[in-house]
């Protein structure tokens, strides 16, 4: 005897959804039959989302998605995708597939390099306690996101491996981090778009060398932002095409002082420096505080009160860690330089922090001194000895002339 026809209810939110576990984030649709849904029991699927982030065109990518129940009712499940990846998304079994208590059910969704760019849709999975009539006879009905960006082969591969917004406090800056990998053979230079709450944009350009993997960060302003959840939508572009379409949520935390701190602590110059040659010199600002800090670095260097170089250095310094930033000058006379630095983050200044440099000719006027001694101390070492020299042929010409005057007088005897 079949199941009894029973009303459906369509809901978006609603208290008898504690029945079905899905994933967080996962957009849940439910037709909920009132008759089946005390024996759906707890249903658990894995992963949240289908990002394909780069398939090269021609080519194809696999993820497992893995389903879980512990009813003691063996359900059926038929996966469909739908939207814009309906033509390359492949599931590895069509439906209905059982689905038993505590056995994991794995599917292989397979995405396929069809057309260059990128595409989005769902995969809709049906839920019942029967095998027949699965569609809109569903007991259940569950959208997992899906996403396929299909690259194209050669030269040009960028991935993006991972993204991610760091949450901030009122009044600060929310750091985007962006995991690339270079695949191909030629520097790429993606465009990141940012839009925040469907208002501010930013835009952002990136440039990695060919075979190059790295994480690099962008500060997103947040000053305007109230307490609260917001989202960011990132769009990564390479050549025109959509490598990267994806909205991440972050939070804006209350201002809490004590968390953000931050100073510069040394200034760090060469021991050894010359009028006419480049010297480098480091700023260290350190992270002293709970929570990472992006900061700005702004150097002076300060000749006569005069600004003769300045630096401005931007970087994401993790909590209770250290980041220098550098500035360079060529000093072209003597006299004192001026080195002053100030730090900016979480909507701060610190104090300036300073550092005198004193250069002059000494070593080249000690060197020429040196050579000027040496001589005039030869020259005295040669008057000396002449004199010297002097005296002792006098001394021997007169013991010469008074042993003539006695060989004459002897002779005369």
């Amino acid at each position: 005897m079949g199941r009894p026809p029973c009303q459906h209810l369509q809901y978006a939110k609603s208290p008898m959804l504690a029945t079905l576990t899905v994933p967080k984030g996962v957009l849940l649709l439910l037709v909920l039959s009132i008759c089946a849904v005390g024996v759906l029991g707890a249903i658990d699927i894995t992963p949240e989302q289908l990002n394909f982030d780069a398939v090269l065109l021609e080519s194809s990518a696999q993820k497992t998605m893995t389903i879980t129940s512990d009813s003691d009712t063996v359900l059926f499940v038929e996966p469909i995708a739908s939207g814009d990846t309906s033509s390359n998304i492949r599931v590895s079994a069509s439906g209905p597939l059982a689905v038993k208590k505590d056995v994991p059910l794995q599917l292989k969704v397979e995405a396929q390099g069809t057309a260059l760019g990128l595409s989005q849709g769902t995969l809709d999975l049906y839920f019942s306690t029967s095998d027949t009539n699965l569609g809109t006879a569903s007991d259940a009905f569950v959208q997992i996101p899906t996403a396929v960006s299909v690259v194209s082969q050669g030269k040009r591969q960028l991935l993006v491996k991972d993204s991610f917004v760091s949450n901030t406090e009122v009044g600060g800056i929310a750091n985007l981090a962006l995991s690339f990998e270079n695949a191909g053979s030629v520097d790429l230079e993606p465009v990141i778009t940012v839009t925040i709450d469907h208002g501010s944009t930013q835009r952002f350009i990136a440039k990695i060398r060919a075979l190059d993997a790295l994480t690099m960060h962008f500060p997103l302003l947040a000053s305007n932002l109230a307490g609260g959840t917001h989202e960011a939508s990132i769009i990564v572009k390479d050549n025109d095409i959509t490598i990267l379409d994806r909205i991440i949520s972050f939070s804006v935390l209350p201002s809490v002082s004590d968390t953000k701190q931050g100073d510069i602590v040394d200034v760090i110059l060469p021991q050894q420096n010359a009028i006419g040659n480049e010297i480098t010199g480091g700023i260290v600002f350190k992270n002293s505080g709970q929570e990472p800090l992006m900061t700005t670095v702004k150097t002076d260097v300060n000749k006569d009160n005069s600004i003769i170089a300045h630096s401005e250095e931007t970087f994401f310094v993790p909590a209770k860690q250290t980041e220098i930033a550098r500035v360079s000058f060529t000093p072209k006379t003597s006299g004192s330089y001026l080195i002053a630095s100030k730090a900016y983050f979480a909507g701060r200044v610190t104090d300036v922090t300073q550092r005198t440099l004193e250069l002059s000719t000494t070593d080249e006027s000690l060197g020429a001194g040196q050579y000027i001694f040496v001589v005039f101390l030869v020259g005295i070492l040669f008057i000396t000895s002449y004199k010297k020299r002097f005296r002792l042929d006098k001394r021997g010409e007169q013991i010469l002339h008074e042993e003539l005057e006695q060989h004459e007088r002897s002779s005369l005897r």
